[in-house]
């Protein structure tokens, strides 16, 4: 039996390394149902090449939808170990290697129109996050009907004038226009859903969708807020969801996380740019209403969440967030260098950066003394901590302060792990031409910046040949210069030739 819906929304993006339920299944179904449209959602990932086919044209049959949709959040999984061929030179593309698990959401989009466009006459729409940052481009590579760039509200509160190709006042389109020309319509900045989002439809579809996939992750997203008043060179949320940023109403969200947590749904990724971007005010009193949720639920249920933040916030605060669940975010910073840090525009300096380091160390040490149990995949462990050492930016210079920051503050001992991300994904937007690109075409008809597309500093192509030497390097300087897991390898022959 056929179920009628308006709009059928297809997810070819999840990237192989964090397959997650699509936050976009979750926030279009609400703003649709807002305004008087049905919304069904399919995700196409784990699904082999040859039975993908079948189940597009079989969920297309089932719903009867007026159009089809296609989410791309993921340009790629921004990593470039996914893709690097191990002796690619500096300045020449290359081709994934064979048989990695290298995704390519935008490649995997385009099959998925060209089965609807092979077996169906229907309209086709694409959105969300990567799209609306490349939007042109992205445009002429998939040719999908039409475009939504940002948020789409205006889309679903003008869906029939959509439908009926009058599109030149729905702000947030992009489209081809009779002559060929590609045509957008002005830029609307929307703020948060006022409702919750989440609903016992939603939660049959999540248990579906992780029965089937049970290598997925188990946490669910929750938007806080969205936009930034910042310009970090590396970043593209201003570009994408504004410089103003928008906070979602705290009674919305506790009504989201009430629901989840009577569901089981406990562990939870606080959607933001920076959770203190302005100030650490709003997330305050959210936190304040996540600790009286969590002490009406049982100890099984109760929130667990995570958030980006600025290495802001001072110790009686971070005690303040823990008492509501917090788990932090990523022990995440592009160096320790400040000469660095204010070229990649970050609104921090090497000192903010210590000391929340120290502070979160001081907080667990304080809940350790009153025998508070770790969580999994909690950030104030100080198990691990990220750098961003191969930014377009890096240079010698700011390699070694780092280097020795770290260890003048002793978070060469404090940590047991390191992680350097080696290469910077590069946008159109950031390509400065002041780093060289190494690899990302990987068809010559697919356009720079829609595949992956990265760059790495000017001093990582004068001295190291190739990607392997200076991914050498990083491993090295990983396990010694900024942690303790050299001091632990059982074996100093195997950690040498791995690392030198």
């Amino acid at each position: 039996m056929r179920k009628k819906t308006d709009i059928l929304l297809f997810n070819a993006s999840n990237v192989a390394l964090n397959v997650v339920y699509p936050y976009a299944f979750v926030q279009l179904k609400e703003i649709a149902e807002r305004n008087g449209l049905s919304l069904a959602a399919k995700d196409l990932f784990g699904y082999r090449p040859d039975s993908k086919r079948e189940v597009i044209i079989s969920t297309i049959k089932e719903r009867s939808p007026e159009i089809v949709a296609f989410s791309i959040r993921n340009s790629d999984s921004l990593v470039a170990n996914d893709y690097a061929r191990r002796q690619a030179r500096f300045g020449a593309f290359s081709k994934a290697l064979k048989g990695a698990p290298a995704s390519l959401p935008f490649k995997e989009t385009k099959n998925a129109i060209e089965i609807v466009r092979e077996n169906f006459d229907l309209p086709v729409v694409v959105g969300g996050y990567a799209f609306s940052l490349l939007a042109e481009k992205a445009f002429e590579y998939l040719s999908p009907d039409f475009g939504v760039v940002g948020e789409p509200d205006a889309f679903f509160a003008n869906f029939g004038e959509v439908l009926n190709s009058r599109l030149e006042g729905v702000p947030n389109l992009i489209y081809r226009e009779t002559d060929g020309s590609i045509a957008k319509t002005g830029r609307v900045f929307f703020p948060p859903s006022y409702r919750p989002e989440y609903d016992e439809e939603i939660i049959g579809r999540i248990n579906a969708f992780l029965a089937a996939r049970p290598y997925a992750s188990r946490t669910l997203a929750v938007e806080f807020s969205r936009g930034c008043p910042f310009a970090c060179s590396f970043c593209s949320e201003p570009k994408v969801k504004g410089e103003k940023v928008r906070y979602r109403d705290p009674d919305a969200i506790i009504e989201d996380l009430k629901f989840l947590a009577e569901n089981e749904k406990n562990k939870i990724w606080l959607v933001s740019s920076e959770i203190n971007s302005e100030s650490s005010n709003k997330i305050m009193e959210l936190a304040e209403k996540i600790i009286s949720l969590n002490e009406k639920l049982p100890s099984w249920k109760r929130i667990k969440w995570r958030a980006y933040f600025l290495p802001k916030f001072d110790e009686s605060e971070l005690s303040a967030l823990r008492k509501s669940g917090f788990l932090g975010g990523w022990n995440d910073f592009p160096s320790l260098d400040d000469e660095n840090l204010r070229a990649l525009n970050v609104p921090y300096s090497a000192d903010d950066a210590i000391r929340s380091i120290i502070s979160m160390k001081n907080v667990r040490l304080q809940e350790k003394s009153r025998g508070e149990p770790s969580e999994a995949e909690d950030c104030f462990e100080l198990s691990e901590w990220n750098l961003f050492l191969g930014s377009a930016r890096s240079s010698v210079e700011s390699v070694k302060k780092t280097f020795e920051t770290a260890a003048k503050n002793g978070l060469d001992d404090l940590f047991e792990k390191a992680s350097i991300v080696p290469a910077e994904r590069i946008f159109d937007y950031n390509d400065k031409g002041n780093a060289r690109i190494f690899f990302g075409d990987f068809e010559e008809e697919a356009p720079r910046y829609l595949f992956p597309t990265f760059a790495f500093p000017k001093a990582a192509a004068e001295i190291f040949p190739d990607f392997e030497s200076w991914e050498k390097f990083l491993a090295y300087a990983e396990k010694s210069f900024l942690s303790k897991a050299a001091e632990k390898e059982k074996n100093w022959n195997f950690f040498l030739s791995r690392s030198c």
